[in-house]
C-alpha cells in the first residue's frame, strides 16, 4: 500500500492493483478485486512495437512474458524491471507525500532504453478503469468523461456520488498523449480482455468521451528510440 494522507494505491508483485482518494472503500478511482488468485488489475501499461505489432506489458500483469521480471517494494514505491524485445524498461509507481500531506495523484515513471542496434518505433498505453465509488456495478451508470484539450488530460465525474459529487478524476501523460478513449468497450473489444486488448491491433484511439459509456480513461502516446536512446513517460492518475 502506498498512500499519503489523502490518496493510496494498492500495488501487488503482479502489476497493479487499484487507486483510491479520501476512502479507500467509498471513492475508489479504479476498482479493486477481492481474489487474490487471479490478481486482476484494474489499471495497466502496454508497449508496442510499431512495426512488428508485438504489444507486451512492463509488469507480469496483464501479459506475462517468458523473459525475467524484477519487482522491489520500497518505502513508498515499488519498481518493476524487464527486458524484453531489445527495450529495457524500468517501472516507478509512487504517491507523492510531504509535510504538508502530499498531492491527490499517483505516479507511474516508465523509463525504455533501446539495447538494440536499429531505431525503434514504439507506442505505450496507459489504461485505467474508471470507478468512482465503490464498485463499479453501482457506479457504472452514472459515471461522465471528457477530454480536456487544454491540459491534455481525461476527465471523469459521478455526481451521484453521495460524498465527492464535486470532485473530479484525471488521467493524463508526460509527454502529452497523442490519442486517447474513454470506451472500455472500444478498447478491450467485445469478449476481449485486458491480456489481449482489442484497441492494440489498431494504430490509434477513437478519442471518444461522453456519458453512457462501459468508461476507462485509455492514453497512448508514441515514441522513437535511437540505438542506446533513453526516454521517460508519466502517467498521472489523480482526483481533485
Amino acid at each position: 500500500v502506498i498512500a499519503n494522507a489523502t490518496f493510496g494505491t494498492l500495488v501487488s508483485e503482479a502489476g497493479s492493483g487499484f487507486t483510491w482518494c479520501g476512502n479507500s472503500q467509498q471513492n475508489r478511482l479504479t476498482g479493486w478485486s477481492n481474489d487474490a488468485v487471479s490478481d486482476t488489475p484494474s489499471e495497466a501499461v502496454y508497449i508496442r512495437d510499431e512495426e512488428s505489432g508485438t504489444f507486451w506489458s512492463p509488469t507480469p500483469l496483464p501479459i506475462r512474458e517468458h523473459d525475467a521480471y524484477r519487482v522491489r517494494h520500497g518505502a513508498g514505491y515499488t519498481v518493476f524491471e524487464h527486458n524484453s524485445h531489445a527495450v529495457e524498461q524500468e517501472l516507478t509507481i509512487f504517491v507523492p507525500a510531504d509535510e504538508t500531506g502530499g498531492d491527490r495523484v499517483c505516479l507511474k515513471r516508465l523509463r525504455l532504453r533501446n539495447d538494440g542496434h536499429r531505431l525503434k518505433r514504439l507506442s505505450v498505453t496507459f489504461y485505467a478503469e474508471w470507478t468512482l465509488g465503490d464498485h463499479r456495478e453501482n457506479t457504472g451508470l452514472h459515471v461522465v468523461t471528457e477530454y480536456d484539450s487544454q491540459s491534455r488530460a481525461v476527465l471523469a465525474y459521478n455526481r451521484y456520488h453521495p460524498a465527492y459529487r464535486d470532485h473530479v478524476a484525471f488521467a493524463t501523460l508526460a509527454p502529452a498523449p497523442h490519442t486517447a478513449t474513454t470506451d472500455r468497450t472500444e478498447f478491450l473489444g467485445r469478449n476481449g480482455s485486458m491480456a489481449e486488448p482489442s484497441a492494440m491491433k489498431r494504430v490509434s484511439l477513437s478519442g471518444r468521451t461522453g456519458p453512457g459509456l462501459d468508461a476507462c480513461a485509455t492514453l497512448q502516446i508514441k515514441v522513437e528510440l535511437a540505438p542506446g536512446q533513453e526516454i521517460e513517460v508519466t502517467f498521472l492518475l489523480g482526483e481533485t
